[in-house]
């Protein structure tokens, strides 16, 4: 994450190094979460959306082909956008697919 994109999240870079270490159990734990749910993709019967973000730090651009080979999931590529911050653009297409996806309901 570029330091602009800190800035703008309110994030800043800490000089002790311990403190990134204290996270090291936490991003293991995260990391075999997710392998436990590509697992259960398959298993996915309701219909959904999920959104990609094409410039992820966190979650691999691999992830929108397992999404949309379930065959419920409706994924969006969010070309210019990272896990925290969307783009104007990409913005107005998450607001644009909930709004279609609440309209049956509204």
């Amino acid at each position: 994450i570029d330091r602009c994109c800190m800035h703008d999240l309110g994030l800043k870079l800490e000089p002790w190094l311990w403190k990134y270490l204290a996270w090291l159990p936490r991003y293991g734990e995260l990391f075999k979460k997710a392998a436990q749910t590509r697992q259960r993709l398959p298993l996915l019967r309701v219909p959904g959306v999920a959104f990609v973000s094409g410039r992820d730090e966190l979650v691999s651009p691999l992830t929108y082909p397992l999404l949309r080979r379930t065959g419920t999931v409706k994924t969006v590529w969010l070309p210019g956008s990272r896990h925290y911050y969307y783009t104007k653009e990409d913005r107005a297409r998450i607001k644009a697919e909930f709004s279609a996806m609440l309209a049956p309901f509204c």
